[in-house]
């Protein structure tokens, strides 16, 4: 008996090891796609003292209006990385996303071993086929994807708890993890669907406690945190331009290729090209539908016998789980997502592991068994493979979009964002060929005219690369970015009244995108605009209070005034005029303008041969926009 523990602890270690090994190359990978706008641009994620307004406010999540979900726990998780970093260091970000994902596949299989009749070796290597998994790689990898990592994480504890804890069934104690899985990421109100399913399968009927009753008071969380999420719901949230119903008809074989992927994880993409089907004489849709209606068939039969109707359970948890993405009841803007596997795939395990065991004990013969077990090795020492390399591809936005062009190379966006790696790199004409290229297949697509301008402004090309920013603001009228990058773009030829207003289009769309805010605290301090520099870098520090440019101007607007305090002082016994002109001219430039009149027609009064101190008089009129302003101020201020 020992010995049999021995080994099996040692299998385990084995298991652990060999995951943790598997992911050491992708702790130093890269923010990706969505990582921008929900961690490296938010401004919210970098005090912890937001995380009351991450409950409360969902455009808290990301600086891109049409994506702001309310995933308050996913966004507080990022924050407290944020804080453990020091700043935006993605290895804690990664560390922290793989320890939550090593903690939901310690609960994996304890829920398997469950399901697989106790079979500890067979839930174990269920355990590692999903952990090993090569399309599990492009969720661990990919940062913003921990909404499925800690979402997924507490449904398998809530599962666990209920499959565990008598305590815990009688007092709905499980209802708990499950209610918060909602808060990092809304689809997770599919959980009493896998309630159900279980229950229905595997739980002896009882007249005392219907199945039924079982399963209201999940059902009632499911629909009062989903009835929470869209209510939260941000009004700008708009995550796709698809049809509902195009969207729709389209996902059967969007199952049809996860389904795939689970056995050949071969084509995998972060960014596909696939569009949506336009009619249902498509053969994408006539092969989804078979699919789906094969896979609801292949159920239906396998649950007449006892000996497969776990199999049946893990084909119907795959079938369920891809419902949120995959119905069309809120049409996603991509048709497919490798990181949409993620939950599937738990059924699929389960799945593959029972169908292995059914397979091992139908044969007596050590020789057949051995191979199946060597088949079992083989399968995770292919995958392990799989996701050593996909940590590679993952591992910076060159590398990564470069695989995109390859993979998916009619997808606007992927050929965008690796010619924009180019242009990075100064390869101009390199990412100009990348950005014709993706404007075959996206003609409408404000970034791409935005980077487009960029390139050409970097080559001197002004004239071209303005008519690509406004071509930008033209097709993106509700997008912030056009707008921002061309008042970038009027800063740099001095044009400050457009940039103002462009700046003002921006900040109007997306008020907590640092950048436009902190191109109008330089265009206010450029312009000695302090009172209204002073306003803007408050509101800028009550949305990031750590803002470094914010707190460096208020400072200095706290130097100028304590400067001006003691040159007021001073002129209690200094009674020279250049005391007096310095005054007036800190007054301006610090909006006091009622004191610089007051204080200028006092000098005007004491000294001659003061026409600084004129000058300061009528432009401070002229800011207040008074009309009693001296005669000689129109020849002043003209």
């Amino acid at each position: 008996m020992a010995k049999k523990n021995w080994l099996f602890t040692s299998t385990v270690v084995c298991v652990v090891l060999v995951t943790i090994l598997a992911y050491l190359n992708h702790f130093d990978n890269a923010f990706h796609f969505d990582d921008w706008h929900c961690i490296q641009e938010n401004p919210y994620i970098t005090s912890l003292k937001n995380i009351p307004e991450f409950f409360v406010n969902s455009k808290t999540f990301s600086v891109e209006p049409k994506n702001q979900s309310y995933r308050p726990l996913l966004t507080t998780s990022y924050a407290l990385d944020y804080w453990t970093g020091g700043g935006l260091n993605p290895i804690l970000f990664h560390i922290t996303s793989f320890g939550l994902f090593l903690l939901q596949c310690f609960f994996l299989y304890f829920i398997f071993l469950k399901l697989l009749d106790r079979h500890r070796y067979f839930a174990l290597f269920a355990t590692a086929l999903y952990a090993m998994h090569t399309a599990t790689a492009e969720t661990v990898n990919y940062i913003s994807a921990r909404s499925d990592i800690l979402s997924t994480l507490l449904m398998m504890f809530a599962l666990y708890l209920y499959l565990y804890s008598e305590r815990s069934k009688k007092y709905y104690l499980y209802l708990i993890p499950a209610a918060f899985s909602v808060l990092a990421k809304e689809t997770s109100v599919i959980f009493p669907f896998f309630l159900l399913i279980y229950i229905v399968l595997f739980e002896k009927k009882s007249k005392k406690q219907p199945f039924w009753k079982k399963l209201c008071p999940s059902i009632l969380t499911a629909v009062v945190m989903g009835l929470l999420s869209f209510l939260m719901l941000s009004r700008s949230y708009d995550p796709s331009l698809n049809s509902r119903w195009d969207y729709f008809i389209t996902q059967p074989y969007a199952m049809l290729h996860y389904f795939i992927s689970f056995i050949f994880p071969f084509n995998l993409s972060a960014d596909t090209d696939w569009v949506v089907a336009k009619s249902l004489l498509d053969e994408r849709v006539l092969i989804g539908f078979s699919f789906v209606t094969g896979l609801l068939v292949s159920i239906w039969f396998l649950l007449q016998n006892k000996s497969t109707k776990l199999l049946a359970f893990g084909l119907l948890w795959f079938f369920v789980a891809c419902l949120p993405t995959s119905s069309g009841v809120v049409p996603l803007a991509e048709v497919i997502n490798d990181h949409r596997m993620y939950l599937p795939f738990v059924g699929l395990v389960i799945a593959a592991a029972w169908s292995l065991k059914l397979l091992f004990y139908s044969f007596r013969s050590l020789k057949i068994r051995w191979s199946i077990i060597a088949f079992m090795i083989a399968v995770l020492t292919a995958n392990v493979i799989g996701v050593y390399n996909r940590n590679k591809i993952w591992h910076s936005e060159e590398s990564l979009w470069l695989d995109v062009t390859i993979k998916s190379p009619k997808n606007g966006r992927g050929l965008m964002n690796y010619g924009l790696t180019q242009m990075e790199k100064g390869n101009y004409n390199k990412a100009e060929y990348y950005y014709l290229e993706a404007m075959n297949y996206t003609p409408n697509y404000p970034l791409l005219y935005i980077n487009m301008g960029i390139a050409q402004k970097a080559q001197g090309n002004i004239n071209a690369a303005e008519a690509n920013f406004i071509k930008a603001i033209q097709i993106g009228k509700n997008w912030y970015e056009p707008y921002y990058y061309y008042a970038d773009f009027l800063h740099s030829v001095g044009r400050y009244k457009d940039q103002e207003t462009a700046l003002r289009l921006s900040l109007a769309l997306s008020p907590s995108f640092m950048k436009s805010r902190h191109l109008m605290l330089q265009l206010y301090a450029e312009e000695r605009r302090w009172k209204e520099l002073e306003s803007f870098a408050k509101n800028t520090m009550a949305i990031a209070p750590n803002d470094q440019l914010s707190k460096d101007l208020l400072t200095y607007m706290q130097k100028l005034r304590s400067v001006a305090q003691q040159l007021n002082a001073t002129l209690r016994y200094v009674k020279n005029k250049e005391a007096y002109l310095s005054l007036i001219a800190l007054y301006y430039q610090l909006g006091d303008y009622d004191k610089c009149i007051t204080l200028a027609q006092d000098t005007l009064k004491k000294f001659s041969d003061v026409s600084d101190a004129q000058k300061y008089l009528c432009l401070s009129y002229k800011a207040l926009s008074r009309t009693d302003a001296p005669k000689q101020c129109n020849a002043t201020v003209q």
